[in-house]
């Protein structure tokens, strides 16, 4: 299944957990009925981001979808 989606890049200053640097998130526009809860694909850059949001459809829903990116943010 062909979809729209967005991405979004953040600058993270830095956790325990995870090292500062820029984040990016992926989302899919709008959101669609046959897709389970609201997936946001996360990566340190924006293919693994879009990586992960197809992966968590893949998983979560059963459907395996072709992301187009259509709207790209950067902060």
């Amino acid at each position: 299944m062909k979809v729209k989606v967005r991405t979004e890049s953040t600058e993270f200053d830095g956790n325990e957990w995870i090292p500062a640097g820029t984040c990016w998130n992926c989302s899919i526009i709008p959101i669609l009925p046959e897709i389970k809860g609201c997936p946001l694909g996360r990566g340190s850059t924006e293919q693994e981001a879009i990586d992960d949001l197809v992966r968590r459809v893949g998983y979560e829903s059963h459907i395996t979808i072709i992301p187009e990116v259509t709207e790209r943010c950067k902060y």
